[in-house]
């Protein structure tokens, strides 16, 4: 399922065998953002207990490599996950199937993260306490006082799979398992 690269890097072989500028090539130019840590850190091995089981997360994002990994990594801890490119896909999604929490990216073509978690907060405002922004845009003015006026948490990319877990199970109210 996850192939190392020579620089160290982790990603899923489905997304490294669709990027891959050279077929011969043993380099994965997918995951800048992830290293060793980040799918083999204690939070996250220790957290494979099951208790997320049956927990739905929708995905949001218009990086699809990141999208992919982030579904992967979340399949890894027992969680069923939904994806969308979009805010626009993301409503399409939710009017299909129930989720239990949304992980969001903030600045997106056409749906952005700010005006998803908007209009999820008139279709489905019990939701917006399991709203997670995920983004590299958390500084950037446009989004300033939107970030200041909302509950959600925010995480700034990259970030680690053991802070999206904690910040994730907190949220659903999962107890991770005590390491020892």
């Amino acid at each position: 399922m996850w192939q190392e690269g020579s620089n160290g890097r982790f990603c899923c072989k489905r997304a490294c065998a669709s990027v891959r500028p050279n077929p011969k090539s043993p380099e994965c130019h997918v995951l800048p953002l992830l290293s060793r840590n980040v799918f083999m850190g204690n939070t996250a091995l220790e957290s494979r207990n099951g208790a997320a089981q049956g927990k739905r997360v929708l995905l949001v994002d218009d990086d699809l490599e990141l999208l992919l990994t982030w579904q992967e990594l979340l399949q890894a801890h027992n969680y069923e996950t939904s994806t969308a490119e979009n805010g626009a896909q993301a409503l399409k999604v939710m009017k299909d199937r129930e989720v239990d929490a949304i992980l969001c990216d903030l600045d997106m073509p056409g749906l952005s993260g700010d005006l998803l978690y908007m209009e999820v907060g008139r279709a489905w405002p019990q939701l917006l306490k399991r709203f997670m922004f995920i983004t590299g845009n958390a500084g950037n003015p446009t989004y300033e006082n939107f970030l200041k006026s909302t509950k959600a948490p925010v995480l700034s990319k990259p970030v680690s799979i053991d802070l999206l877990l904690e910040k994730l199970q907190a949220m659903l109210g999962i107890q991770a398992k005590p390491s020892g």
